[in-house]
């Protein structure tokens, strides 16, 4: 897959994945050899194990089948936007192969909601999230007219909901997770996501200051959890001669994602679920992110690099390790 072009071989991991994994028989086959035994309960949803797909992967709901064919727990679909949009333009994914990053200046492209909700067939083989998002287009003032729009389609059909304000590839975005405007946004899509649990993730950028104010604003409106963290702007060494155009993922977010983790761990005092993604490449990275305070992980890049078994492995590493600690109490 790394001999095509970096989008070219997504497109073809989707379409390949979501056809022959995604198949009904086929994936229970799979699913009964790969998925781990782990389940915990969060917000009022039972995950089989610990470990999700992150939002970006399946951008339009047609790899979760395969997802769950691959062992994984749970799936984020989107960054799902009202309308259909196409992105940036192309080139804009990079690798890095040699620091198992990833470079994307995507901005949202996806099929549209009402496309990506006709793909959405309940009983769905594992925990399904959608990742609601702003239309490129939808001036900053309006935004949370389109985190509503999508609540209020997905709410009666997801298993939760992640509002995504934390993109760095769409302009003014991360404003929105501002202490003001993420309140203004969150007490529109809270009248109307139904029962639906509701969740935001959050940027790894943002200062301790921030964060605190995020947090303060989730438990002050009693959401259900929030998700750290998207990808980064910053451009650290040995990164620091790349364009500033986009986000990168991988392991440049390792220590970074553990940090904001266990800062929001401690803001909250525990009262909200965490989930840790960014960053997560094998048992080791996981293990320490449950231990920063997450209660479950998601991986994106990790799986470009380890390769298609790495939930499965993930998955087995995480059930050894809860095995031994209900044993050792």
């Amino acid at each position: 897959m790394f001999s095509f072009e970096p989008e070219t071989a997504h497109e073809l991991a989707v379409s390949l994945g979501g056809s022959v994994l995604g198949w009904g028989p086929l994936r229970r086959l799979l699913q009964s050899v790969t998925r781990s035994d782990d389940p915990v309960e969060l917000f009022g949803v039972r995950f089989p194990n610990r470990i999700g797909l992150a939002a970006g992967f399946d951008k339009d709901a047609r790899f979760y089948s395969a997802a769950a064919a691959l062992g994984f727990g749970h799936v984020e679909v989107g960054t799902v936007t009202p309308l259909p949009q196409s992105g940036h333009p192309r080139p804009r994914i990079w690798r890095l192969p040699e620091q198992e990053c990833l470079r994307n200046k995507m901005g949202f492209p996806n099929d549209g909601s009402q496309a990506i909700l006709r793909r959405l067939r309940r009983p769905f083989p594992l925990v399904l999230g959608v990742n609601v998002g702003k239309q490129a287009s939808t001036p900053l003032g309006r935004a949370h007219e389109d985190y509503a729009a999508g609540a209020r389609l997905f709410g009666p059909v997801a298993d939760y909901l992640a509002l995504n304000v934390s993109s760095p590839n769409t302009a003014g975005l991360r404003t929105l997770a501002g202490e003001k405007e993420l309140r203004t946004m969150l007490e529109a899509v809270l009248t109307v996501r139904g029962n639906c649990p509701l969740l935001v993730k959050l940027s790894p950028d943002m200062s301790r200051e921030e964060l605190a104010d995020a947090a303060r604003v989730a438990l002050d409106l009693k959401l259900d959890g929030l998700i750290a963290t998207n990808t980064t702007a910053r451009r650290d060494p040995p990164f620091q001669e790349l364009s500033p155009e986009g986000g990168l993922s991988g392991r440049v977010l390792t220590e970074r994602s553990r940090e904001v983790v266990a800062f929001l761990a401690d803001q909250t005092g525990g009262a909200l679920p965490l989930i840790g993604v960014g960053g997560v490449h094998d048992e080791e990275s996981a293990r320490r992110m449950l231990a920063a305070g997450a209660s479950l992980v998601q991986v994106y890049t990790g799986l470009i690099f380890e390769g298609p078994g790495l939930a499965r492995r993930l998955g087995a590493a995480l059930e050894k390790a809860a095995r031994e600690a209900q044993r050792a109490r």
